[in-house]
């Protein structure tokens, strides 16, 4: 029952090959047809999304669950299946394990699904297309209305700053995303920002990232160059599907690339500040950090005198430990 009236959320990336037929949208109609099989409610994005739109029109909506077909910063030739709980986080234990059990008991194809299914397009048929709601323009204004309302504190300074970026999406889908919400923080294009023109665009070769992991070493060396061409202060990036970051600021004639444990902590201190400002007690917060990061983020907790845990490596453990954390 809570299948048929919550339902699931599902979104993808760019990457596809010709070669095999096969791409990130074509499996996320196939995980629709899996699911409108069972007579489910689908939320089916029309187009490529960054990521955390799928959690967030997920939480939006109260839908039972969420899929992104990402391979995220992975080499090419992968492809992925990411999976969201009810709560909004990649899923845990035992979920997982009660997953694999399923595709285990059912390797042979539901005949029902084939028939929701165009061929040789792979995508749904237009009356199986019919049964689906389509999130993106509703799920997208509601996505930067909120990041504005809790986040965007300083509109006005930013307008009138003289500050410059250079963006890149690594080859991903991140640039409509990051764009629009420069835009909506009062930074104009043209102005304070750039995208990397290389790589700007999605393309699932990856032309110029054979690993597309902007945290990796050589990653930034276009967008670096791109950022010297603009007098820029700061390189921001993201990976391929647009849910990992990072940046480097210019110091002196190079630019120096922070760590995810020095960004972490900025951003942790930046949210406590918030938090407080707005007449919470610090207390009330929690800062989650995984067990292989920086210390720092606990020397920031006591200080403040917020609440601190530890917490397994990767997202899903910190959205399952978090409790919503600061916000």
């Amino acid at each position: 029952a809570a299948l048929q009236a919550r339902g699931v959320v599902v979104g993808y990336d760019a990457r596809k090959s010709d070669q095999f037929n096969v791409s990130s949208k074509r499996f996320a109609h196939l995980t629709a047809a899996v699911f409108l099989s069972k007579g489910a409610k689908v939320q089916l994005y029309s187009k490529f999304v960054a990521t955390p739109l799928v959690p967030f029109q997920l939480l939006k909506s109260d839908a039972l669950c969420g899929v992104v077909v990402t391979a995220s910063h992975n080499p090419k030739q992968d492809n992925g299946f990411k999976v969201y709980a009810s709560n909004g986080a990649q899923i845990c234990a035992p979920i997982d394990d009660e997953i694999a059990a399923c595709i285990a008991s059912n390797l042979k194809r539901w005949d029902q699904v084939a028939e929701l299914l165009d061929q040789p397009s792979g995508e749904l048929t237009a009356a199986a297309a019919s049964k689906v709601v389509d999130p993106y323009a509703t799920a997208t204004e509601d996505y930067f209305a909120a990041l504005s309302s809790s986040l965007c504190a300083a509109r006005d300074s930013n307008k009138a700053s003289a500050l410059k970026f250079v963006y890149t999406a690594m080859h991903g889908v991140g640039y409509p995303f990051t764009s629009r919400m420069m835009k909506e923080f009062g930074f104009e294009e043209g102005k304070h920002f750039w995208a990397t023109p290389e790589q700007n665009e999605p393309d699932p070769e990856f032309p110029t990232a054979a690993f597309p992991n902007p945290e990796e070493k050589g990653a930034l060396t276009l967008s670096m160059a791109c950022a010297t061409k603009h007098g820029a202060d700061y390189v921001i990036a993201n990976d391929p599907d647009a849910d990992r970051f990072t940046a480097a600021e210019k110091v002196g004639d190079k630019y120096l690339q922070f760590t995810g444990d020095e960004l972490g902590c900025l951003f942790a201190d930046w949210m406590v500040t918030k938090h407080c400002e707005s007449g919470k007690s610090a207390s009330s917060g929690l800062l989650v950090n995984s067990a292989v990061s920086s210390r720092m983020l606990a020397a920031i907790a006591k200080h403040h005198g917020c609440q601190y845990s530890d917490a397994l490596t990767g997202f899903k453990w910190l959205g399952e430990s978090s409790g919503g954390g600061f916000g």
